[in-house]
């Protein structure tokens, strides 16, 4: 008999265990609708997260600067490597119209010249008179392939080449050629970016050499001589012009959460708005949705918004 009350005590023990485990057991997230939209409280909450309040002397000395976004011009750009060279018009060949012996040179490589100064004196062979050979033009001498005592015959003495213009010789590939014309603007860069200039596409080659380029040439003012025969630069040649319904500056755009968005500020007041955007240069890009016409943009600094932002995130995830 005792051995059969713990058979029924074990059995109806075992019986309320089980109950147990088919209880109904709930988990944190259960008994909400996944696809319940988030309520106004949780979008403030979003909202506020990806704004920054700045007092007016926090905003001089973190040198945040801004503008009205609006409408304008986005220039389109192919970027071209080539050489400084001198125009074949401002480079002059001297020789003797008449052959003789030279009996004086008043110039040596480097001098600068004028029009119509004596470079050279030269006894005609055959009259035995002297005659006084002068510059053509103003510029400098880049050669002299003959001494006094030498007979001058039907070769170059000297060259005098005029460098206040020259031209730059551009490799254009295939891919720039169909977008460059003549006449279009072209902004050229040393290579070491210490001085730029511009100037107008001036011809453009009808064939393309084996490497498959083909050469376009931009005529430049020198005056000053920076740009010397055989420099190496870059030029950002213009192929288009389009315009943008709504642009801000490259510099206003800022990463966040894997999206591009602009700060745009509402008294001291900055939010960080997602922004879709479309055609671009180095200087502008086009808004297509996320901004109007008009708001105040953050255009210098926009960096230390963010960063605030990232770093309040991240307090918030501790």
């Amino acid at each position: 008999m005792k051995s059969l009350k713990l058979s029924t005590i074990a059995l109806i023990f075992a019986f309320s265990t089980l109950g147990m485990t088919h209880s109904p057991m709930i988990f944190a997230g259960e008994g909400h609708d996944h696809d319940e939209k988030p309520t106004s409280a949780q979008k403030q909450h979003d909202e506020e997260e990806n704004v920054v309040v700045l007092t007016e002397q926090a905003i001089l000395a973190n040198g945040i600067k801004t503008e009205r976004a609006s409408s304008g011009t986005i220039s389109q750009h192919d970027t071209l490597f080539g050489v400084v060279a001198p125009t074949i018009d401002n480079t002059f060949t001297i020789m003797a119209p008449y052959q003789g012996i030279v009996e004086k040179v008043f110039v040596e490589i480097g001098d600068r010249v004028t029009k119509n100064q004596p470079l050279l004196k030269v006894q005609n062979r055959q009259t035995l008179q002297s005659y006084i050979i002068k510059s053509p033009a103003d510029g400098e001498v880049t050669e002299r392939l003959i001494a006094q005592g030498q007979l001058a015959l039907d070769q170059t003495l000297l060259t005098i080449i005029n460098l206040e213009q020259v031209w730059v010789e551009l490799s254009a590939f295939p891919e720039n050629i169909e977008k460059l014309k003549i006449g279009q603007s072209a902004d050229i860069y040393d290579l070491h970016q210490h001085l730029n200039t511009s100037g107008k596409v001036s011809y453009i080659a009808p064939m393309m050499t084996g490497g498959h380029i083909a050469r376009a040439r931009v005529v430049i003012n020198n005056r000053d001589g920076h740009w010397r025969p055989g420099m190496h630069v870059k030029a950002d040649v213009k192929t288009a012009e389009l315009t943008s319904q709504l642009r801000v500056k490259q510099t206003a755009i800022q990463s966040l959460e894997d999206e591009n968005v602009v700060f745009v500020k509402t008294a001291n007041r900055f939010e960080a708005r997602h922004v879709t955007l479309g055609e671009a240069n180095r200087d502008w890009v086009s808004v297509i949705e996320g901004l109007n016409a008009g708001e105040e943009y953050v255009t210098e600094n926009s960096y230390i918004l963010k960063a605030d932002i990232l770093k309040n995130g991240a307090s918030h995830a501790h």
